[in-house]
This record gives C-alpha cells, sequence and structure tokens, in this order.
C-alpha cells in the first residue's frame, strides 16, 4: 500500500491554510506524477457564475467576478455536479468582505478577505454560484502547492500548501486515489488490447 511509503507526518497550521510535510519512498516518477495530480486534478469548490443584480461601486462587474472566484471555498466535492448557492447584499459605507456570502450549503475558507469598498449611497447585490472543478481548468479550482525534493534514491520529502478549502490530508488521499484510478485503467485497456494484438500491430 502507498500509505505504508510514507513517514515523518507533520501538519502545522497557517494563516492562509495548513501545511503537509512528509517523506514518500518510491519511484521518482511516482513522486511527480502525484505532484501534478494534487495540483491539477484534485477537485474542489470554486465560485463559477456571478449574477449581479446591483453594482453602484467602483469595481466593474467583470473584475469583481473575478475576485470572487478566487475566494477558497470550503469542503470536498462528493460527486462533480454540486452547486453551492452564496448570495450577498450590502450597503455603503463599508468594505464588502468574504464573510459577508451567505450560504445554507457551504462557507468560504476566510472572513476576512476584502472584496471591494463601498462609499455612501453605494450598494452591491449578487447572488453566484460555486461548482465542482479542477486546477487544470482553472487555477481558482487549484487546492494546493506542491513540492518535493529528492533525499535519497527513490525517496523525497514533500511539502504541501493548501489553500484553506480543503484538508490537506484529504488533498494527499484524494491524488492518491485518483492515481490508482488512473493505473487500474491504463492496466484494463492493455489486458483488454491482448498480446496477440499488440503482436499483429508489430508485424
Amino acid at each position: 500500500m502507498v500509505v505504508s511509503l510514507i513517514n515523518n507526518v507533520q501538519k502545522e497550521k497557517t494563516k492562509i491554510g495548513e501545511t503537509l510535510r512528509l517523506t514518500l519512498k518510491a519511484p521518482l516518477s511516482f513522486s511527480s506524477a502525484l505532484r501534478r495530480i494534487m495540483i491539477s486534478e484534485v477537485p474542489t469548490y470554486a465560485i463559477e457564475n456571478v449574477y449581479i443584480y446591483e453594482n453602484t461601486s467602483s469595481m466593474y462587474d467583470e473584475l469583481l467576478a473575478h475576485r470572487l472566484g478566487l475566494i477558497p471555498i470550503k469542503g470536498k466535492p462528493v460527486s462533480s455536479d454540486e452547486v453551492i448557492i452564496f448570495s450577498l447584499i450590502k450597503e455603503g459605507p463599508c468594505v464588502v468582505y468574504s464573510g459577508d456570502l451567505e450560504s445554507e450549503e457551504g462557507e468560504v475558507a476566510f472572513n476576512n478577505i476584502p472584496i471591494v469598498k463601498l462609499k455612501e449611497g453605494q450598494k452591491l447585490e449578487l447572488e453566484c454560484e460555486a461548482l465542482v472543478g479542477v486546477g487544470k481548468t482553472h487555477a481558482k479550482w487549484q487546492p494546493c502547492n506542491a513540492v518535493y525534493k529528492q533525499v535519497d534514491k527513490d525517496e523525497v520529502e514533500f511539502l504541501i500548501e493548501s489553500h484553506g478549502n480543503m484538508d490537506s490530508e484529504d488533498i494527499l488521499i484524494s491524488s492518491i486515489e485518483i492515481l490508482k484510478n488512473k493505473a487500474e485503467m491504463f492496466l484494463s485497456e492493455l489486458e483488454g488490447y491482448g498480446i496477440s494484438d499488440m503482436e499483429e500491430q508489430m508485424e
């Protein structure tokens, strides 16, 4: 099992999430594949659709939607078609923060991310949908940064820095499952292809 190859696990909370340090004894190709999957294929939530009903702030609708999309949304998706609805109604003078986004289905990872400053008489009213996606589609769905360095032959030190939307251990477990499924699918395709078919192709 992969878990038996993981040692020296250290977890630490940070201002922007948490870090997970560990050593992994496996071929470097395995470590490289695991790192790429962590960054680009582990599904997370991110705001994708924004419906602005009123915006009299100094910020354009497009820029406002972009800022909302980069706010980490907490939770580990169960299926790819999940949708979390957030709403926001604020009037100035005030600073609108990520914590002002209200939802019955989910929550933001941090409440203190500034979105826009409203002056006297300015108002912001919107609704947005957080969808499930992966980092290779857009960086806003990227759950972490991950790096490793080689310390011995086929042994590396991993550093996983989550963005607060998912637990770092969940990111690691999800990436291992995705890699396992990819390997099993590849093996199944090879077995289905058959040795005789390969020999015919080579002739």
